[in-house]
């Protein structure tokens, strides 16, 4: 795929970073002298370690070249390193190796959990939170309005993201760690209009469909997209819409 878009993710920051906030709140860590954000996008999860823990010595990497410019832009005073998770050096080790929203991007979680474990230190944790999204009524509505297009495609939200549930990550890594830690929220989003929620999703869910998209098509499916969401999720009086986003949390203790 094409690089990210730094500025279109970062239109919904707020309702982005809460889950950031939510799970550094919950890692129970006095003092972790090195912390890596690892996809850190454009710095705005690494400044919710930042405040938590404002002494560590905190580095924040990404595969995309646009969110790591937009990160030292947005914070120069901090280090920012363009890298990929599954081929980096795992010999650096960290008390805190933290992922928001990232891993689903990633196919092969069992190898990608034998990295982190690997890089963090004794007495250290790791933890990830990711969109349930394969389970959301948007994801079924972008894939049913993507084949209707091109029927003969057999890309999928398969072809893009690897999920699992909860039972999956204590099944496979419980042996791993002293202790884990799980939970899942819903996020219930107040959106202005059905056109919010497409904004939201352009950078994220929906932007792998777009760019498998012929141009001349890709307004067409935005378009198509909207109408069965006017179908999917309810609009009130003042024309709001409700947008439950559900995310599930893990922190593991070495």
């Amino acid at each position: 795929m094409s690089d990210w878009n730094p500025n279109l993710y970062l239109q919904y920051n707020n309702l982005r970073l809460q889950p950031s906030v939510d799970l550094a709140s919950r890692i129970h860590l006095e003092n972790p002298a090195k912390i890596l954000d690892y996809g850190c996008g454009p710095g705005n999860s690494t400044q919710v370690l930042r405040a938590r823990w404002p002494h560590a010595d905190i580095l924040g990497t990404d595969y995309s070249e646009a969110m790591i410019a937009k990160a030292k832009e947005s914070y120069p005073s901090m280090r920012w390193e363009r890298e990929d998770i599954t081929t980096c050096d795992t010999s650096k080790k960290y008390d805190l190796v933290f992922s928001n929203a990232v891993i689903q991007w990633i196919f092969g979680h069992g190898k990608l959990m034998d990295r982190l474990i690997g890089m963090t230190s004794p007495d250290g944790a790791v933890a990830f939170q990711i969109p349930q999204y394969d389970t959301m009524p948007v994801s079924s509505v972008i894939d049913e309005e993507f084949h209707i297009l091109y029927p003969e495609s057999s890309f999928s939200i398969h072809s893009i993201f690897e999920f699992h549930d909860a039972s999956y990550y204590y099944g496979e890594f419980n042996d791993r760690f002293r202790k884990m830690d799980l939970w899942k929220t819903s996020y219930i989003h107040e959106m202005k209009s059905y056109g919010d929620i497409v904004t939201m999703i352009e950078s994220t869910g929906l932007r792998p469909y777009l760019e498998k998209t012929e141009e001349g098509k890709r307004n067409l499916l935005l378009e198509n997209v909207m109408k069965q969401l006017e179908k999917t999720y309810h609009q009130f009086q003042n024309g709001h819409v409700l947008f439950p986003f559900e995310r599930l949390f893990v922190v593991g203790y070495v």
